[in-house]
């Protein structure tokens, strides 16, 4: 896990959702005030996560047949990431327009 991005700092829920669809969290562990006082930033390669799991149920089958589609989610994950953008509230007071 860790050539994918993934070290002891990072806590990965894997959660069914429907028959071929899986709900991956992502949390990060790290905190600036545990440990050395660095944030580590990693970079964490999903389709490669979704790649492993469906080798893994599917190990008579080559990776050649692999195909999925990877959604970024709210925090809670109810709605895609793009979507809760369209639709958060922004907030206009009378000098936004100022700098």
């Amino acid at each position: 896990m860790i050539d994918l991005g993934i070290s002891d700092k990072v806590k990965v829920d894997l959660i069914p959702m429907e028959k071929n669809k899986v709900m991956l969290r992502i949390v990060n562990l790290a905190d600036l005030y545990d440990g050395d006082n660095e944030s580590d930033y990693r970079q964490i390669d999903t389709n490669a996560i979704a790649e492993s799991l469906w080798l893994a149920a599917n190990p008579s089958d080559s990776s050649d047949d692999f195909e999925c589609k990877i959604t970024e989610m709210s925090m809670t994950g109810n709605m895609p990431l793009k979507e809760m953008e369209e639709r958060r509230l922004k907030w206009k007071s009378v000098d936004d327009d100022k700098t």
